[in-house]
């Protein structure tokens, strides 16, 4: 059985990973940010996609620590929702799912990135994707 959303394409518009030569373990006070926003599809088209930029930085919490990788990444994605899916549940279901999916490949870059690296393969943390149900409300398409 399929679910509701499906990712049609996703692209990743930035990709900063950065190692300190010194430094050979993790900092012990490491630092996550991760934001998304979601751009709804125009009404008066049902099957344009969903839209949703996630933003993922990562370093230690104190800028002037070494640490073994410092990054900033950010990936695109786009998803289509299924018609018969509850309409005032979908925002939430593109952004819990839709995040989840994202952060994932940001998770799988930065892991295939740091893989062959001096310092050893970093893996990002799992990050709870209830937490995007808590940021800004989606925005609506531009008309153009």
């Amino acid at each position: 059985m399929l679910s509701a959303i499906q990712i049609k394409q996703h692209v990743f518009t930035h990709i900063e990973v950065d190692c300190d030569s010194d430094c050979l373990k993790a900092p012990e006070n490491e630092s996550y940010e991760v934001t998304l926003s979601a751009t709804e599809p125009k009404l008066e088209t049902d099957d344009a996609p969903w839209k949703m930029n996630v933003d993922v930085r990562f370093g230690p919490s104190d800028k002037a620590q070494p640490v073994r990788y410092r990054g900033h990444l950010t990936v695109i994605g786009f998803f289509d929702v299924h018609p018969d899916f509850a309409e005032d549940k979908r925002l939430d279901l593109v952004r819990m799912n839709g995040g989840s999916l994202l952060l994932g490949a940001i998770r799988e870059m930065v892991l295939t990135l740091t893989s062959r690296s001096a310092r050893g393969p970093f893996e990002l943390p799992t990050f709870d994707a209830r937490m995007f149900l808590k940021q800004p409300e989606a925005t609506k398409a531009d008309d153009n």
